[in-house]
């Protein structure tokens, strides 16, 4: 398993790109694999009339809480003091070439392990997005 960690301020910023077609493309197939409340399917974006996913309700089920806890999800004006890294946390994971392909199922094992890993309180919000595995 290869594993890229990021940070970040807004929510919207990540599922969109998540659930968009990536820098180039490479976002096919994408679907909810895990989540918080282990529901995975129940927060899937239905597909718009063009084809893209409807990720407004899907956003904020991950923001509104974060947001009702006075969790500020924007950067820091300049002089603003406040942490440099947002509240988003993304792990982008991968298996690596030597690996075998997963399947949802697993994949939503290995999601679910990382956060309890992680030592996530329950109180985190968190979903798994899964998509297409590339040729090997």
């Amino acid at each position: 398993m290869i594993a890229k960690i990021s940070r970040g301020w807004r929510p919207s910023g990540l599922v969109r790109y998540l659930m968009g077609p990536g820098r180039a493309n490479e976002h096919v197939g994408q679907r909810v694999v895990a989540a918080w409340d282990g529901c995975a399917e129940v927060h899937q974006p239905p597909l718009s009339a063009d084809g893209s996913f409807d990720v407004a309700g899907l956003v904020a089920e991950l923001s509104d809480p974060a947001m009702a806890a006075g969790v500020s999800l924007t950067p820091p004006a300049k002089g603003e003091r406040r942490p440099k890294q947002g509240p988003v946390w993304h792990c982008s994971l991968r298996c690596a070439p030597e690996d075998p392909v997963l399947s949802d199922e697993q994949w939503s094992q290995v999601v679910e392990d990382l956060m309890d890993r992680t030592g996530s309180p329950g109180v985190v919000i968190w979903m798994g997005v899964g998509g297409r595995d590339p040729p090997r």
